[in-house]
């Protein structure tokens, strides 16, 4: 399972979208992942609800299950940098001034929710990193 952090992104949705791999077992991969070596790398400042993002993954693999697809990114665990607007979470651009939980996506993770992927968190930028959006 340690390997599923490792395979391209193309590689994984092929492995999901074909049901050779649940998408709840490469989320979880990817949540096992962050929790071993975030503590050391500071790389996520803000992560998702674990378990909302594991019940997604349980959708998409249902949507796989009935010989469906979500999109181009079906089930596909993303992290997107802390100067993009996501719903629910605490985004700052880099800067703690600036942090506070943001009431809707920003249009870039709209359209990755949109062709199936599954936000785990933001990422780490430089204080007041370009654009926060």
């Amino acid at each position: 399972m340690d390997g599923l952090c490792h395979l391209p992104a193309r590689q994984l949705i092929r492995l999901m979208t074909s049901g050779e791999v649940s998408c709840r077992e490469v989320v979880q991969a990817h949540l096992v992942q962050i929790g071993r070596v975030n503590p050391v790398l500071n790389a996520l400042v803000e992560a998702a609800d674990p378990e909302r993002c594991l019940q997604l993954a349980a959708h998409a693999d249902t949507t796989v299950a009935q010989g469906r697809s979500l999109g181009a990114a079906h089930g596909l665990p993303v992290a997107v940098k802390d100067v993009m607007r996501v719903a629910g979470l605490a985004c700052s651009g880099g800067s703690g001034a600036l942090r506070a939980v943001a009431d809707a996506d920003a249009t870039a993770v709209s359209r990755l929710r949109a062709e199936g992927a599954i936000v785990l968190g933001l990422t780490n930028v430089p204080e007041l990193g370009p654009e926060f959006s």
